[in-house]
């Protein structure tokens, strides 16, 4: 089924694989990124992986080579190679909706 979303749930944020990457960096450098900061524990969901491309502003982000998310409390998830949409969980407070803290 190539059409099938792979979902991940890592702690408080969701990650959905919408695709795969088109073309390999030639010389990629590891990078980190963080995809969620803990409002009340002050850790944070860290992204790891080689060639790594993040866009803030859609929340997408290209892993060309595999890679991991890891978190104090919730440990490591490996990813494989795609491209990845990052959603944070939302909760419904006192009649609206809130990004959950943790």
């Amino acid at each position: 089924m190539k059409n099938e979303k792979i979902q991940m749930r890592h702690g408080d944020v969701l990650l959905t694989k919408i695709g795969e990457c088109v073309d390999t960096p030639v010389n990629p450098k590891p990078k980190k990124v963080i995809v969620a900061e803990g409002e009340v524990t002050g850790h944070a969901h860290i992204i790891n992986a080689i060639g790594l491309k993040y866009d803030a502003r859609t929340q997408k982000i290209e892993i060309p080579f595999g890679g991991q998310i890891t978190h104090e409390e919730h440990g490591v998830l490996e990813l494989e190679r795609g491209i990845y949409e990052v959603r944070r969980q939302q909760e419904w407070i006192e009649q609206k909706m809130a990004r959950v803290r943790d």
